[in-house]
Protein backbone atom coordinates (compact mmCIF):
# COMPACT_ATOMS: atom_id res chain seq x y z
CA UNK A 1 0.00 0.00 0.00
CA UNK A 2 1.62 3.63 -0.78
CA UNK A 3 1.94 5.57 2.36
CA UNK A 4 3.47 8.65 1.33
CA UNK A 5 4.74 10.84 -1.22
CA UNK A 6 8.19 12.01 -1.54
CA UNK A 7 9.80 15.03 -3.25
CA UNK A 8 13.85 14.20 -2.63
CA UNK A 9 16.87 14.62 -4.15
CA UNK A 10 18.11 11.00 -4.45
CA UNK A 11 15.91 8.85 -5.96
CA UNK A 12 17.40 5.90 -8.24
CA UNK A 13 15.17 3.81 -10.35
CA UNK A 14 16.95 0.36 -11.20
CA UNK A 15 16.94 0.74 -14.98
CA UNK A 16 16.73 3.88 -17.10
CA UNK A 17 13.22 4.42 -18.21
CA UNK A 18 11.34 3.94 -21.33
CA UNK A 19 11.47 7.34 -23.55
CA UNK A 20 14.72 8.44 -21.34
CA UNK A 21 16.73 10.67 -23.53
CA UNK A 22 20.35 9.75 -24.85
CA UNK A 23 23.58 10.80 -23.35
CA UNK A 24 24.35 14.32 -24.80
CA UNK A 25 27.84 16.12 -23.85
CA UNK A 26 26.84 19.63 -21.94
CA UNK A 27 28.87 22.94 -22.58
CA UNK A 28 30.27 22.73 -19.00
CA UNK A 29 33.56 21.95 -18.42
CA UNK A 30 35.20 18.48 -19.38
CA UNK A 31 35.31 16.51 -16.66
CA UNK A 32 38.33 14.41 -17.92
CA UNK A 33 37.89 12.03 -15.46
CA UNK A 34 37.28 13.71 -12.15
CA UNK A 35 33.80 12.44 -11.86
CA UNK A 36 35.54 9.15 -11.63
CA UNK A 37 38.87 10.33 -9.64
CA UNK A 38 37.76 12.78 -6.82
CA UNK A 39 36.51 12.32 -3.40
CA UNK A 40 32.92 13.11 -3.38
CA UNK A 41 33.93 16.45 -1.36
CA UNK A 42 36.65 17.76 -4.04
CA UNK A 43 34.22 16.82 -6.89
CA UNK A 44 31.26 18.93 -4.96
CA UNK A 45 33.67 21.88 -4.71
CA UNK A 46 34.70 21.34 -8.44
CA UNK A 47 31.38 21.10 -9.73
CA UNK A 48 30.24 24.52 -7.98
CA UNK A 49 33.31 26.27 -9.04
CA UNK A 50 32.95 24.96 -12.87
CA UNK A 51 28.96 25.69 -12.59
CA UNK A 52 29.34 28.63 -11.31
CA UNK A 53 27.01 27.81 -8.10
CA UNK A 54 24.09 26.68 -10.56
CA UNK A 55 22.07 24.53 -8.85
CA UNK A 56 20.48 23.08 -12.19
CA UNK A 57 23.46 22.72 -14.07
CA UNK A 58 25.03 21.25 -11.77
CA UNK A 59 22.29 18.43 -10.66
CA UNK A 60 21.61 18.17 -14.41
CA UNK A 61 25.10 16.74 -14.75
CA UNK A 62 24.95 14.62 -11.81
CA UNK A 63 21.46 13.32 -13.20
CA UNK A 64 23.58 12.11 -16.47
CA UNK A 65 26.01 10.57 -14.82
CA UNK A 66 23.35 8.44 -13.09
CA UNK A 67 21.03 7.86 -15.31
CA UNK A 68 23.86 6.00 -17.93
CA UNK A 69 25.53 3.74 -15.11
CA UNK A 70 23.01 3.38 -12.29
CA UNK A 71 22.39 -0.46 -14.02
CA UNK A 72 26.50 -1.30 -14.78
CA UNK A 73 27.71 0.93 -12.04
CA UNK A 74 25.13 1.12 -8.82
CA UNK A 75 28.25 2.05 -6.57
CA UNK A 76 29.13 4.86 -9.20
CA UNK A 77 25.93 6.12 -9.44
CA UNK A 78 25.71 6.06 -5.88
CA UNK A 79 28.73 7.99 -5.54
CA UNK A 80 26.83 10.61 -7.77
CA UNK A 81 23.88 11.02 -5.13
CA UNK A 82 25.92 11.74 -2.35
CA UNK A 83 27.62 14.14 -4.65
CA UNK A 84 24.64 16.28 -4.82
CA UNK A 85 23.87 16.28 -1.42
CA UNK A 86 27.55 17.53 -0.72
CA UNK A 87 26.87 20.39 -3.39
CA UNK A 88 23.89 21.52 -1.55
CA UNK A 89 25.65 21.05 2.13
CA UNK A 90 28.80 23.76 0.25
CA UNK A 91 26.38 25.63 -0.96
CA UNK A 92 24.33 26.01 2.08
CA UNK A 93 21.36 25.03 0.48
CA UNK A 94 18.99 23.47 3.01
CA UNK A 95 15.88 24.16 1.12
CA UNK A 96 17.36 21.09 -1.15
CA UNK A 97 19.04 19.15 1.22
CA UNK A 98 14.78 18.85 2.81
CA UNK A 99 13.41 15.85 2.38
CA UNK A 100 9.34 16.95 2.21
CA UNK A 101 6.95 13.87 3.65
CA UNK A 102 2.97 14.05 2.61
CA UNK A 103 0.92 11.43 3.47
CA UNK A 104 -1.59 10.66 0.62
CA UNK A 105 -4.79 10.38 2.23
CA UNK A 106 -5.85 13.41 0.43
CA UNK A 107 -5.12 14.91 -2.61
CA UNK A 108 -1.75 16.64 -3.03
CA UNK A 109 -1.05 19.80 -4.60
CA UNK A 110 1.86 19.52 -7.02
CA UNK A 111 3.88 21.17 -9.95
CA UNK A 112 5.31 19.04 -12.63
CA UNK A 113 7.13 21.11 -15.54
CA UNK A 114 5.09 24.36 -14.44
CA UNK A 115 1.53 22.85 -14.79
CA UNK A 116 -0.54 22.46 -11.12
CA UNK A 117 -1.61 18.85 -10.22
CA UNK A 118 -3.49 17.13 -7.54
CA UNK A 119 -2.50 13.93 -7.02
CA UNK A 120 -5.17 11.21 -6.43
CA UNK A 121 -4.71 7.37 -5.37
CA UNK A 122 -7.60 5.36 -4.94
CA UNK A 123 -6.17 1.44 -5.07
CA UNK A 124 -3.27 0.88 -6.95
CA UNK A 125 -4.40 3.72 -9.45
CA UNK A 126 -2.04 7.41 -8.77
CA UNK A 127 -4.36 10.34 -11.07
CA UNK A 128 -2.78 13.73 -11.27
CA UNK A 129 -5.83 16.41 -12.48
CA UNK A 130 -4.55 19.56 -13.60
CA UNK A 131 -6.00 22.26 -11.39
CA UNK A 132 -6.94 24.59 -13.96
CA UNK A 133 -7.73 22.46 -17.07
CA UNK A 134 -9.94 19.60 -15.94
CA UNK A 135 -9.48 17.24 -18.84
CA UNK A 136 -5.77 17.43 -18.41
CA UNK A 137 -5.46 14.21 -16.49
CA UNK A 138 -2.48 11.75 -16.24
CA UNK A 139 -3.46 8.35 -14.97
CA UNK A 140 -1.30 5.48 -14.21
CA UNK A 141 -2.67 2.03 -13.33
CA UNK A 142 0.42 1.61 -10.38
CA UNK A 143 2.98 3.07 -8.68
CA UNK A 144 5.89 1.21 -11.22
CA UNK A 145 4.01 3.43 -13.99
CA UNK A 146 4.47 6.48 -12.44
CA UNK A 147 7.77 6.38 -11.38
CA UNK A 148 9.06 5.52 -14.64
CA UNK A 149 6.76 9.03 -15.62
CA UNK A 150 8.31 10.66 -12.70
CA UNK A 151 11.78 9.91 -13.89
CA UNK A 152 11.40 10.28 -17.87
CA UNK A 153 10.42 14.33 -17.01
CA UNK A 154 13.30 16.73 -17.90
CA UNK A 155 12.01 19.92 -16.73
CA UNK A 156 12.35 20.46 -13.53
CA UNK A 157 9.33 19.91 -10.82
CA UNK A 158 9.09 22.46 -7.74
CA UNK A 159 12.56 23.65 -8.48
CA UNK A 160 14.36 20.39 -8.73
CA UNK A 161 15.23 18.06 -11.31
CA UNK A 162 12.28 16.19 -11.69
CA UNK A 163 14.33 12.88 -12.86
CA UNK A 164 14.54 13.04 -8.91
CA UNK A 165 10.54 12.81 -7.87
CA UNK A 166 9.39 9.60 -7.03
CA UNK A 167 7.48 7.52 -4.72
CA UNK A 168 9.09 5.57 -1.76
CA UNK A 169 7.99 4.02 1.39
CA UNK A 170 5.88 1.50 0.09
CA UNK A 171 5.50 -1.83 1.90
CA UNK A 172 4.44 -3.70 -1.17
CA UNK A 173 7.31 -2.41 -3.52
CA UNK A 174 10.33 -1.07 -1.35
CA UNK A 175 13.63 -2.84 -1.51
CA UNK A 176 14.90 -3.77 2.00
CA UNK A 177 18.01 -4.68 1.08
CA UNK A 178 21.06 -2.11 1.88
CA UNK A 179 19.41 -1.18 4.91
CA UNK A 180 21.56 -2.89 8.00
CA UNK A 181 25.52 -1.76 8.17
CA UNK A 182 28.16 -4.16 8.58
CA UNK A 183 30.80 -2.30 10.39
CA UNK A 184 34.52 -4.65 9.65
CA UNK A 185 37.91 -3.81 9.16
CA UNK A 186 38.25 -3.65 5.48
CA UNK A 187 41.55 -5.70 5.44
CA UNK A 188 40.55 -8.25 7.41
CA UNK A 189 40.31 -10.81 5.40
CA UNK A 190 37.24 -12.44 6.94
CA UNK A 191 36.74 -15.26 4.64
CA UNK A 192 33.53 -13.96 3.16
CA UNK A 193 32.75 -9.76 3.54
CA UNK A 194 34.25 -12.24 1.18
CA UNK A 195 34.14 -13.07 -2.27
CA UNK A 196 35.80 -9.23 -2.96
CA UNK A 197 32.91 -7.40 -0.76
CA UNK A 198 30.13 -9.57 -2.09
CA UNK A 199 27.77 -9.20 0.71
CA UNK A 200 28.44 -5.74 1.24
CA UNK A 201 27.98 -4.76 -2.31
CA UNK A 202 24.73 -7.16 -2.58
CA UNK A 203 22.68 -6.23 0.76
CA UNK A 204 24.47 -4.93 3.81
CA UNK A 205 26.27 -1.53 3.60
CA UNK A 206 29.46 -1.50 4.25
CA UNK A 207 30.92 0.48 6.97
CA UNK A 208 34.94 0.50 7.41
CA UNK A 209 37.94 2.69 8.22
CA UNK A 210 38.14 3.42 5.22
CA UNK A 211 34.72 5.05 3.87
CA UNK A 212 33.62 6.32 7.14
CA UNK A 213 34.07 10.18 5.73
CA UNK A 214 32.59 9.63 1.78
CA UNK A 215 29.48 8.09 2.85
CA UNK A 216 25.90 9.66 3.95
CA UNK A 217 25.43 7.22 7.35
CA UNK A 218 21.69 7.07 7.91
CA UNK A 219 21.73 6.98 11.98
CA UNK A 220 18.54 5.21 12.18
CA UNK A 221 19.67 1.81 10.38
CA UNK A 222 21.37 -1.63 12.49
CA UNK A 223 24.94 -2.10 12.88
CA UNK A 224 26.15 -5.46 12.69
CA UNK A 225 29.48 -5.38 14.32
CA UNK A 226 32.75 -7.19 13.25
CA UNK A 227 35.20 -4.49 14.00
CA UNK A 228 34.85 -2.91 17.52
CA UNK A 229 37.03 -0.07 16.95
CA UNK A 230 35.18 0.77 14.03
CA UNK A 231 31.74 1.07 16.02
CA UNK A 232 33.16 3.05 19.03
CA UNK A 233 34.66 5.39 16.67
CA UNK A 234 30.74 5.99 14.79
CA UNK A 235 29.21 6.19 18.29
CA UNK A 236 31.39 8.54 19.46
CA UNK A 237 31.17 10.59 16.50
CA UNK A 238 27.63 10.64 16.74
CA UNK A 239 26.74 8.69 13.16
CA UNK A 240 24.81 6.13 14.86
CA UNK A 241 22.71 4.84 17.82
CA UNK A 242 24.17 2.58 20.54
CA UNK A 243 20.55 1.34 20.86
CA UNK A 244 20.79 -0.15 16.83
CA UNK A 245 23.86 -2.24 17.41
CA UNK A 246 23.54 -5.57 17.19
CA UNK A 247 26.47 -7.08 19.24
CA UNK A 248 28.00 -4.35 21.20
CA UNK A 249 31.47 -3.35 21.23
CA UNK A 250 31.38 -3.28 25.43
CA UNK A 251 29.78 -7.37 25.26
CA UNK A 252 32.31 -8.24 22.89
CA UNK A 253 34.94 -9.32 25.17
CA UNK A 254 32.93 -11.67 26.24
CA UNK A 255 33.28 -14.31 23.51
CA UNK A 256 36.99 -13.90 22.15
CA UNK A 257 38.45 -14.84 25.64
CA UNK A 258 38.53 -18.85 26.49
CA UNK A 259 38.98 -17.76 30.05
CA UNK A 260 35.78 -14.89 30.27
CA UNK A 261 33.80 -17.46 28.38
CA UNK A 262 34.29 -20.42 31.24
CA UNK A 263 34.15 -17.86 33.71
CA UNK A 264 30.30 -16.31 32.73
CA UNK A 265 29.30 -19.86 31.99
CA UNK A 266 30.39 -20.96 35.33
CA UNK A 267 30.12 -24.59 36.36
CA UNK A 268 27.41 -25.68 33.82
CA UNK A 269 26.63 -29.47 33.11
CA UNK A 270 27.27 -28.38 29.02
CA UNK A 271 30.74 -27.10 29.81
CA UNK A 272 33.59 -30.06 29.97
CA UNK A 273 35.12 -29.07 33.80
CA UNK A 274 37.56 -26.45 33.29
CA UNK A 275 39.95 -24.13 35.85
CA UNK A 276 42.72 -22.14 35.03
CA UNK A 277 45.71 -22.70 37.30
CA UNK A 278 48.23 -25.71 36.59
CA UNK A 279 47.95 -26.63 40.39
CA UNK A 280 44.03 -26.58 40.40
CA UNK A 281 44.26 -28.75 37.44
CA UNK A 282 46.40 -31.13 39.17
CA UNK A 283 43.99 -31.70 42.21
CA UNK A 284 40.46 -31.06 40.30
CA UNK A 285 40.85 -32.64 37.09
CA UNK A 286 40.74 -35.91 35.47
CA UNK A 287 43.34 -36.82 33.05
CA UNK A 288 43.56 -36.41 30.05
CA UNK A 289 43.30 -32.53 30.32
CA UNK A 290 43.29 -30.07 27.64
CA UNK A 291 45.82 -27.12 28.22
CA UNK A 292 44.48 -24.05 26.21
CA UNK A 293 45.77 -20.31 25.65
CA UNK A 294 43.13 -17.45 26.86
CA UNK A 295 43.28 -16.57 23.44
CA UNK A 296 43.20 -18.33 20.31
CA UNK A 297 41.28 -20.33 17.28
CA UNK A 298 41.81 -23.24 15.02
CA UNK A 299 42.90 -25.23 17.65
CA UNK A 300 46.28 -23.31 17.65
CA UNK A 301 48.01 -23.50 21.12
CA UNK A 302 45.58 -25.98 22.21
CA UNK A 303 47.82 -29.14 23.48
CA UNK A 304 46.56 -32.50 25.36
CA UNK A 305 48.42 -33.31 28.28
CA UNK A 306 48.04 -37.19 28.90
CA UNK A 307 49.10 -37.54 32.58
CA UNK A 308 50.13 -35.37 35.96
CA UNK A 309 54.09 -35.86 35.50
CA UNK A 310 53.82 -33.86 32.10
CA UNK A 311 52.59 -30.93 33.64
CA UNK A 312 55.74 -29.96 35.00
CA UNK A 313 56.85 -28.91 31.68
CA UNK A 314 53.56 -26.52 31.37
CA UNK A 315 54.33 -23.13 30.65
CA UNK A 316 51.37 -21.13 32.89
CA UNK A 317 53.14 -17.59 30.94
CA UNK A 318 51.02 -19.82 27.58
CA UNK A 319 48.41 -21.42 29.26
CA UNK A 320 46.02 -20.47 31.50
CA UNK A 321 42.90 -22.37 30.55
CA UNK A 322 42.83 -26.26 31.00
CA UNK A 323 39.63 -27.93 30.40
CA UNK A 324 39.17 -32.14 30.74
CA UNK A 325 39.33 -34.04 27.75
CA UNK A 326 36.00 -35.00 25.68
CA UNK A 327 36.19 -37.98 23.68
CA UNK A 328 33.80 -36.48 20.79
CA UNK A 329 31.40 -38.65 18.47
CA UNK A 330 30.78 -35.39 16.23
CA UNK A 331 31.12 -31.67 16.22
CA UNK A 332 29.10 -28.70 14.86
CA UNK A 333 29.31 -24.83 14.60
CA UNK A 334 25.95 -23.38 14.95
CA UNK A 335 25.39 -19.32 14.17
CA UNK A 336 22.16 -18.09 16.41
CA UNK A 337 20.37 -15.03 16.57
CA UNK A 338 18.30 -14.41 19.64
CA UNK A 339 18.09 -17.46 20.89
CA UNK A 340 17.55 -19.45 17.97
CA UNK A 341 19.94 -20.79 15.25
CA UNK A 342 20.17 -19.92 12.03
CA UNK A 343 22.99 -21.71 10.24
CA UNK A 344 24.31 -24.89 11.12
CA UNK A 345 27.76 -26.47 10.11
CA UNK A 346 28.72 -30.10 10.39
CA UNK A 347 32.53 -30.08 11.33
CA UNK A 348 34.74 -32.93 10.04
CA UNK A 349 38.27 -33.22 11.25
CA UNK A 350 40.88 -32.94 8.49
CA UNK A 351 44.13 -33.51 10.55
CA UNK A 352 45.13 -35.43 13.59
CA UNK A 353 44.78 -32.88 15.72
CA UNK A 354 41.55 -31.95 15.06
CA UNK A 355 40.44 -35.60 15.07
CA UNK A 356 41.34 -36.29 18.74
CA UNK A 357 43.67 -33.14 20.44
CA UNK A 358 47.07 -35.07 19.62
CA UNK A 359 49.64 -32.99 18.13
CA UNK A 360 51.65 -29.98 19.35
CA UNK A 361 50.61 -26.35 20.40
CA UNK A 362 52.02 -25.26 17.45
CA UNK A 363 49.92 -27.11 15.07
CA UNK A 364 46.16 -26.04 13.67
CA UNK A 365 43.35 -27.98 13.80
CA UNK A 366 41.84 -28.65 10.17
CA UNK A 367 38.26 -29.29 9.48
CA UNK A 368 35.81 -29.62 6.92
CA UNK A 369 32.89 -28.18 6.96
CA UNK A 370 29.31 -29.46 5.93
CA UNK A 371 26.42 -27.12 5.79
CA UNK A 372 23.28 -28.41 7.32
CA UNK A 373 19.38 -28.16 6.62
CA UNK A 374 18.00 -27.03 10.20
CA UNK A 375 15.19 -29.04 10.02
CA UNK A 376 17.34 -32.12 10.88
CA UNK A 377 18.63 -30.67 14.12
CA UNK A 378 17.75 -32.71 17.18
CA UNK A 379 15.94 -31.25 20.45
CA UNK A 380 19.13 -31.79 22.62
CA UNK A 381 21.19 -29.22 20.34
CA UNK A 382 18.41 -27.41 20.59
CA UNK A 383 17.84 -26.96 24.15
CA UNK A 384 21.63 -26.63 25.03
CA UNK A 385 22.02 -23.71 22.85
CA UNK A 386 18.70 -22.31 23.40
CA UNK A 387 20.11 -22.02 27.31
CA UNK A 388 23.79 -20.85 26.11
CA UNK A 389 22.04 -17.55 24.28
CA UNK A 390 19.99 -16.62 27.07
CA UNK A 391 23.36 -16.45 28.73
CA UNK A 392 24.97 -14.18 25.83
CA UNK A 393 21.37 -12.19 25.61
CA UNK A 394 23.86 -9.32 25.40
CA UNK A 395 24.91 -11.10 22.19
CA UNK A 396 22.14 -11.73 19.90
CA UNK A 397 24.49 -12.62 17.06
CA UNK A 398 26.56 -16.03 18.30
CA UNK A 399 28.22 -18.59 17.25
CA UNK A 400 29.26 -21.53 19.54
CA UNK A 401 30.99 -24.50 18.75
CA UNK A 402 29.30 -27.42 20.26
CA UNK A 403 30.18 -31.52 20.52
CA UNK A 404 28.48 -34.55 21.34
CA UNK A 405 30.33 -37.01 23.26
CA UNK A 406 30.66 -40.41 22.97
CA UNK A 407 28.59 -40.90 26.18
CA UNK A 408 25.59 -39.31 24.21
CA UNK A 409 25.97 -36.13 26.29
CA UNK A 410 25.81 -32.35 24.29
CA UNK A 411 29.08 -29.81 24.88
CA UNK A 412 29.85 -26.28 24.51
CA UNK A 413 33.17 -26.03 23.24
CA UNK A 414 34.04 -22.28 22.28
CA UNK A 415 31.87 -19.21 21.94
CA UNK A 416 32.38 -16.39 19.03
CA UNK A 417 31.15 -13.08 18.25
CA UNK A 418 32.65 -12.89 14.85
CA UNK A 419 33.05 -16.09 13.34
CA UNK A 420 33.92 -16.67 9.39
CA UNK A 421 31.09 -17.02 7.82
CA UNK A 422 31.06 -19.47 4.33
CA UNK A 423 27.84 -20.13 2.56
CA UNK A 424 24.99 -18.28 2.02
CA UNK A 425 25.35 -17.75 5.92
CA UNK A 426 25.64 -14.12 5.40
CA UNK A 427 22.25 -13.84 4.09
CA UNK A 428 20.54 -15.70 6.99
CA UNK A 429 22.30 -12.70 9.23
CA UNK A 430 20.57 -9.82 6.75
CA UNK A 431 17.19 -11.83 6.77
CA UNK A 432 17.45 -11.61 10.65
CA UNK A 433 18.39 -8.65 11.52
CA UNK A 434 16.83 -6.85 8.79
CA UNK A 435 12.97 -8.63 10.25
CA UNK A 436 14.25 -8.12 13.96
CA UNK A 437 15.34 -4.28 13.73
CA UNK A 438 12.41 -3.04 11.30
CA UNK A 439 9.51 -5.41 12.71
CA UNK A 440 8.13 -6.69 9.28
CA UNK A 441 9.29 -9.21 7.23
CA UNK A 442 11.35 -8.74 3.71
CA UNK A 443 9.71 -8.07 0.28
CA UNK A 444 9.36 -10.47 -1.81
CA UNK A 445 11.73 -8.78 -4.46
CA UNK A 446 14.26 -8.74 -2.11
CA UNK A 447 13.90 -11.88 -0.94
CA UNK A 448 13.99 -13.47 -4.42
CA UNK A 449 17.35 -11.35 -4.77
CA UNK A 450 18.35 -12.65 -1.78
CA UNK A 451 17.90 -16.00 -2.93
CA UNK A 452 19.87 -16.06 -5.77
CA UNK A 453 22.69 -14.86 -3.92
CA UNK A 454 22.29 -17.47 -1.98
CA UNK A 455 23.10 -19.83 -4.61
CA UNK A 456 26.20 -17.79 -6.09
CA UNK A 457 27.87 -17.70 -1.99
CA UNK A 458 27.47 -21.48 -1.92
CA UNK A 459 28.99 -22.09 -5.14
CA UNK A 460 31.82 -19.89 -4.59
CA UNK A 461 32.21 -21.70 -1.11
CA UNK A 462 31.99 -25.12 -2.79
CA UNK A 463 34.82 -24.35 -5.18
CA UNK A 464 37.20 -23.17 -2.20
CA UNK A 465 40.41 -24.90 -1.36
CA UNK A 466 39.40 -27.31 -4.68
CA UNK A 467 36.01 -28.51 -2.91
CA UNK A 468 38.16 -30.33 -0.12
CA UNK A 469 37.13 -28.29 3.25
CA UNK A 470 33.11 -27.62 2.21
CA UNK A 471 30.43 -29.95 1.38
CA UNK A 472 26.56 -29.57 1.56
CA UNK A 473 24.83 -32.63 3.61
Amino acid sequence: MLKYLKLFEQFITEKKPKGAPDFHHSDAPDAEGRFKDLSIKDLAAWLIKTRKKDVKKISGSLTQQIVFNRKSDPKYAEKMEKTRKEVYKQLGREDLLKEYVVEVKKPIDITVGGKEYKLTKKGSKITLTNTKLSADKLIFRNEKEFKEWADDQVEPIGGTQSSHFGISESTDSESGLGKVYLAFREDSGQRWWTYKGFAGNKFFKQLHENNLDDIDINPDYPVLTYHTDTVNKLIKAGKIKKENVYNHPDHISKSGSKEEFHKLVGEDENIPKTVYSKNDALENLTFPIIAKPARGHSGEGIQIIEKPDLMEDVDEKIFDTFSEYIDKAEEHRFINFKGKPIFWMERTPLNEKAKSGKGTAKEAMEFGYAKRDLKDLSKDYKKVLEKFCKIYEDLPYMCFDVMKGKNGKVYIIESNAQPGVPFDSTIEAYKHIYEDFYKKPLDEESLTKLNEYAKTMIEKTLKKDGGKRFSIK
